[in-house]
């Protein structure tokens, strides 16, 4: 049994709360050198998460990270490596924003922007079928 002392609680109680939570989420989050930066983050119901970014106006190329998340209340506190923390305040059901360090929800009109979406991933069984190909 965990005692309330316990530096594992939240991260015990955040995995076993995170069902519903858990899934992928979706949204370009603001870039001060470029259109966005298309961000993918997946929520493990094992309390470990991958992130992809991906920089709009450049080469294309994306970066994937991964790390845990701890679910308290609800604020997400993601951990990437040994130093890097985001925190992300629940929404709704499918909406989650990205918050400062104190936790802060952006209030400006650029709100919207700090915000990632739940999405359903694309399973390779729903693209089963016939397909044609057209030559030329």
């Amino acid at each position: 049994m965990l005692k309330s002392s316990d530096p594992m609680k939240d991260r015990v109680l955040g995995v076993s709360s995170s069902a519903s939570f858990s899934g992928m989420y979706i949204g370009t989050l603001p870039c001060a050198d470029c259109g966005g930066i298309l961000t993918y983050i997946t929520f493990n119901t094992n309390g470990t998460i991958s992130k992809t970014t991906s920089y709009q106006d450049n080469d294309g190329t994306s970066e994937t990270e991964y790390g845990i998340f701890i679910l308290k209340d609800k604020i997400v506190t993601v951990t990437i490596g040994k130093d890097q923390s985001e925190f992300y305040l629940i929404k709704s059901d499918s909406v989650i924003a990205l918050v400062d360090e104190g936790k802060k929800e952006e209030t400006s009109q650029l709100a919207a922007n700090y915000r990632l979406t739940k999405r359903i991933p694309v399973k390779a069984k729903s693209l089963e079928g016939e397909y044609v190909t057209i030559r030329k």
